[in-house]
């Protein structure tokens, strides 16, 4: 069952917006294979909100995730963080359980 991660940023993250959306999510959709990583959204918050960026990235399940984050392409994928962001982002699941049919 496909299974959302919520990462969220915080503000002292200072995030590079351009090089999160350009460099690290194509990074991790080639890594992890767009069959696992099925899907990714980000938003910004007001600048006196306490976080800066989060993203919506949706998994195939946990346990893929968790296959894909493992060995060397999970410890590239943490270690980009430092190229975009001076602090590291806080992370949990979530699953749907109701959506809306309007747009």
């Amino acid at each position: 069952m496909p299974i959302t991660y919520a990462v969220l940023y915080p503000r002292e993250a200072e995030v590079n917006l351009d090089y999160f959306i350009n460099v690290h999510i194509p990074l991790a959709e080639r890594l992890c294979g767009k069959d696992v990583l099925l899907s990714w959204e980000v938003f910004t918050f007001p600048s006196d909100a306490p976080y800066c960026l989060q993203a919506n990235v949706t998994w195939a399940s946990a346990e893929a995730k968790a296959a894909a984050m493992s060995g060397e392409n999970g410890k590239v994928l943490i270690d980009d963080v430092e190229k975009y962001a001076k602090a590291r982002p806080f992370s949990m699941a979530r699953e749907e359980v109701a959506r809306s049919m309007s747009v």
